[in-house]
């Protein structure tokens, strides 16, 4: 897996080719916006003016969300409603970074059942989960 952090505006296919070293693919998108290549697997996500990219051998999902407060909502269950701030938004990255792998919609957070191998980082004010 090789990941990417950046605070500029970067160009997608620029950055796949250099994090891949692969100069010819194609880039095509899922009925759910998922974005996929003929040569690779990728993911990406943008929260304010950060961008993370992610590249594997596999499947893999990405999100990326500011510390802040994470009202109760509709997404959670209620078990999960009560869990602290910082962890409401580790299990947010965690589900959307998982759907985004998968390919689902939003539609589908309340109902997946998080699954396979998840990396949590702290990147200045803001938390970016992957899943693998």
């Amino acid at each position: 897996m090789k990941l990417i952090i950046s605070n500029k505006k970067i160009n997608l296919v620029n950055t796949l080719k250099k994090l891949t070293k692969v100069n010819n693919f194609i880039i095509s998108y899922n009925s759910n916006n998922k974005p996929l290549s003929n040569k690779f697997y990728f993911n990406k996500s943008t929260k304010d003016n950060i961008t993370v990219i992610v590249c594997s051998d596999k499947e893999i999902g990405v999100d990326i969300e500011k510390i802040s407060i994470m009202p109760h909502n509709i997404f959670y269950t209620e078990e999960e409603n009560n869990l602290s701030n910082i962890d409401k938004i580790i299990l947010w990255t965690k589900k959307e970074a998982y759907i985004k792998k998968l390919g689902l919609s939003m539609k589908d957070i309340k109902k997946i059942k998080l699954d396979g191998k998840f990396k949590t980082i702290k990147y200045k004010d803001y938390y970016i989960t992957i899943s693998m």
